[in-house]
């Protein structure tokens, strides 16, 4: 469960970090606005389901229960948070705000649906008995897809620095981060 204590502990920071980013920033573009909830959102969510498994081993349950349990909770929430991050997204570019970091937008995506098949896989029991393993997958691939969407953050800045040029106008939002 050490694992699990310190995935939390990661969690809650990052959570906390990208508050504060958003705040500090002040982001009022689209895309901005959505990098930030995606941090927060995955980073709790990820909270969630690091805390959970501590929790129920206060209790007297059987491991495969306890594990079976907790990615029963924790499945339609990584649903509703993979799918509307994808959502999002799609809304966002139909309007007109389109991502400039596309490749590294879907491996977010693709990191949120393997948390979503990981839960899904401890839930149904194949392709091995509930336990730890399976389950530590969700919360690592969603703190990952956070991650990466704080880092894109810094996409425009970065390559400014590596290219040495200014970008073009609308490369930039109105509180200088990429959209």
């Amino acid at each position: 469960m050490n694992f699990f204590e310190i995935m939390a502990e990661c969690s809650i920071a990052l959570t906390g970090f990208g508050a504060v980013h958003a705040a500090l920033r002040g982001s009022n573009h689209p895309r901005g606005v959505f990098r930030a909830w995606t941090i927060v959102l995955l980073g709790a969510i990820a909270f969630l389901l690091c805390i959970l498994p501590l929790l129920l081993a206060l209790t007297d349950l059987p491991a495969e229960r306890l594990w079976t349990l907790a990615s029963t909770v924790g499945l339609p929430i990584a649903i509703i948070a993979a799918i509307s991050g994808i959502k999002f997204d799609s809304r966002l570019t139909e309007i007109g705000y389109p991502s400039q970091g596309p490749m590294i937008l879907r491996v977010a995506q693709v990191s949120t649906v393997i948390a979503v098949v990981a839960l899904l896989s401890v839930v149904i029991g194949w392709p091995a008995a509930p336990g730890p393993f399976f389950y530590a997958i969700a919360p690592v691939s969603l703190l990952f897809a956070a991650l990466l969407a704080m880092l894109h953050a810094f996409l425009v800045p970065l390559q400014m620095v590596l290219t040495q040029k200014q970008p073009e106008a609308n490369e930039i939002d109105s509180d200088g981060g990429a959209p």
